[in-house]
């Protein structure tokens, strides 16, 4: 079993016998374990200051986005169906919603090849995940699901494909056919943050250096904050590695805003989000305080920034079970870091 924390590409601390070895020139190998790991704390935290810093001046300074493709002086209105548990928005608010394009089943069956296995690419809170391309040759992700149809779906799809950032993954439109539902992104070549971070078993790869990390923690940042600068604020409800994707250049695009209010109450319980991340994360002590608001993103973002420094995921049951949650295991890390050195 791995018992390492990695750091940097080539920077590997062993954590086993923690309190026990000692270092031939006789200090303890704990204490060298622990200054490390206390300064991947404090790299963690600059970078924790830096991102929210950030967000704060933008947030109280008018600005387009990096696109200038979303308008912050449309003020949408949400308000809920008593027929629906979907959170809606007033057509109104959007008079160019048919902007967003709209695919037939016939052109995204030619796209992804009659969805053929080899274009799977994935899984996520919207269902399964496809590569396609278009007959003009542009390179997309499908998302589809089983669902009837609904104006509702049109309506909040027609909304999200105007959030447009350059640290967002464009939603370039959408199809309802057959009792199916599919909404159409750019494809983005890299694929996920977390699939550069580490294995399937979660085990650290060190792919990224740390100026990679420190550009994709600040491209995160920009695309959360332009995501809570809309009126109202649109709430990722996810935000995590496995939702912040990378072009071929390493820019940083978040992506899955929205989709909660794509689905149904129902289907908002059985898949994960950010109220099931958190509290996979820290436990019971958090499970009073599970509203679903900026803060939570917020929280996800931390979570988010202390997988890019450390490059291990936040919940691994591989490990010994005090390293299992990283969130609680690194403070306990860093106290063993101020004990004075025998």
């Amino acid at each position: 079993m791995n018992n390492s924390l990695t750091l940097a590409p080539t920077y590997v601390v062993n954590t086993k016998n923690l309190n026990t070895s000692r270092h031939k020139t006789g200090v303890p190998t704990g204490a060298i374990v622990g200054s490390v790991a206390g300064a991947v704390l404090l790299v963690f935290v600059t970078l924790v200051l830096v991102c929210m810093l950030l967000l704060r001046a933008k947030k109280y300074t008018s600005r387009k986005s990096d696109t200038g493709s979303s308008d912050h002086s449309i003020q949408v209105v949400w308000a809920k169906r008593p027929e629906s548990p979907l959170i809606i928005a007033h057509e109104s608010s959007f008079p160019d919603v048919l902007t967003t394009r709209q695919f037939t089943l016939a052109e995204l069956d030619l796209a992804t090849k009659q969805w053929n296995e080899t274009n799977l690419i994935g899984t996520g809170r919207f269902g399964l995940v496809y590569k396609g391309i278009l007959e003009d040759g542009t390179i997309v992700a499908v998302k589809k699901r089983e669902a009837i149809p609904s104006q509702e779906f049109s309506a909040e799809v027609g909304y999200l494909g105007h959030v447009r950032h350059r640290h967002l993954v464009i939603l370039i439109g959408f199809c309802q056919e057959n009792s199916q539902q599919m909404i159409v992104h750019d494809y983005i070549a890299n694929g996920s943050v977390s699939s550069h971070l580490y294995d399937d078993d979660g085990l650290p790869l060190g792919e990224l250096d740390f100026r990679k990390r420190l550009s994709i923690a600040l491209g995160a940042a920009r695309g959360l904050e332009h995501l809570h600068s809309l009126v109202p604020p649109l709430v990722h409800m996810g935000f995590k590695t496995n939702n912040v994707l990378v072009d071929e250049n390493f820019v940083a695009k978040v992506t899955d805003f929205g989709i909660s209010r794509l689905l149904t109450t129902d289907e908002q319980e059985n898949v994960p989000s950010t109220r099931v991340y958190v509290t996979d994360v820290q436990g019971q002590e958090l499970q009073e305080i599970q509203a679903i608001n900026e803060k939570s993103d917020v929280f996800g973002f931390g979570v988010f920034l202390l997988e890019l420094v450390s490059g291990r995921e936040a919940v691994q049951m591989i490990r010994p079970e005090r390293e299992q949650n990283l969130v609680k295991w690194l403070p306990e890390v860093y106290e063993l870091s101020l004990q004075p050195y025998n």
